[in-house]
């Protein structure tokens, strides 16, 4: 039976679209863009679709394995206001969570700017990684880096910042993904970091007239893009929910 996936924020449908093409199904969709919609309802007529995230009540959703958005990034962007969380559009990332735990034994799929790790100087990626685990991080000193991973009572999470131009795209566009799931569940780990990699990304190509650059092969990603076991608290953010967060 193929894995089934609850997409938020679903634009154009690019990610419905890969998950698609690794052989899951996907079960629902929600865009509150009409142009968009109308672009879904093309590619994938027989889908239910839903306008408004903040509306939808997730008893009236088919369950899924997989729940995945790319949340609005406006007030998170550097390019942006960076009014954070609080702002009018990236607060949506809380109702993106208020379906997620609907389904407590779905995978979730976060994707953002990595403007998110330094917003309001580092308590927004805090207040996401609590949201999704059930756990309140401290911002580590120095800030959050390009990978890590955090648990709690909800989920174990773990993030990583990929580059597109690592896996076959000719424009650099980078992005945080958050990968989380149950403590029982599917390793999240497994995902996003691999252990055979090494650290950083493979240089881009850079000569005159080349093509795409190079697919990912072994390590990719932020700082830290290397076998987990292997990572010292220098170059990955490790966040465990037995490390309670001092009272303020």
């Amino acid at each position: 039976m193929p894995v089934r996936i609850g997409s938020c924020f679903s634009g154009l449908g690019g990610i419905d679209l890969a998950f698609q093409l690794a052989g899951a199904e996907i079960a629902w969709q929600i865009e509150i863009d009409p142009a968009a919609r109308d672009v879904l309802a093309r590619h994938w007529p027989e889908v239910p679709r839903y306008e408004d995230i903040t509306r939808v009540d997730p008893s009236e959703l088919d369950p899924v394995d997989v729940i995945v958005g790319g949340s609005p990034c406006q007030d998170l962007s550097t390019a942006g206001r960076r009014e954070g969380l609080a702002g009018e559009q990236s607060r949506l990332f809380f109702d993106f969570v208020r379906l997620a735990d609907h389904f407590p034994r779905a995978v979730v799929v976060w994707e953002n700017v990595p403007g998110a790790l330094s917003s309001n100087d580092g308590e927004d990626f805090a207040a996401v990684l609590r949201e999704i685990t059930g756990h309140w991080p401290g911002v580590p000193a120095g800030g959050w880096r390009g990978a890590g991973f955090c648990w709690g009572p909800k989920r174990l999470a773990v993030w990583r910042v990929l580059d597109a131009q690592h896996f076959g795209v000719p424009q650099r566009r980078r992005r945080i993904f958050l990968v989380a799931g149950p403590r029982t569940g599917p390793d999240p780990l497994a995902v996003l970091f691999e252990p055979g990699g090494v650290p950083g990304d493979p240089p881009p190509r850079r000569e005159a007239g080349a093509g795409p650059a190079a697919p990912l092969t072994a390590g990719a990603g932020g700082r830290g893009g290397h076998a987990p076991g292997r990572h010292g608290e220098d170059e990955v953010n490790l966040v465990p929910w037995d490390r309670p967060r001092a009272a303020r």
